[in-house]
């Protein structure tokens, strides 16, 4: 589970990179549906939420 976990995660860091995606559509993309638990497990692989993610490397 956590190898399905990691690759989910850098999956929706990359949807968050490349496209202008809101977050709950990238949840649904990756197999987290509730946006809640999206933001939650994204943070877990990468210390910080995924809009904050998006800001970051797209600045």
């Amino acid at each position: 589970m956590a190898y399905l976990g990691r690759l989910r995660a850098e999956r929706a860091a990359a949807l968050l990179i490349e496209t202008d995606l809101p977050v709950a559509a990238i949840g649904r993309r990756v197999s987290w549906p509730d946006p809640n638990c999206t933001s939650r497990r994204f943070r877990h692989h990468y210390g910080m939420s995924p809009a904050h993610y998006r800001e970051r490397l797209r600045a």
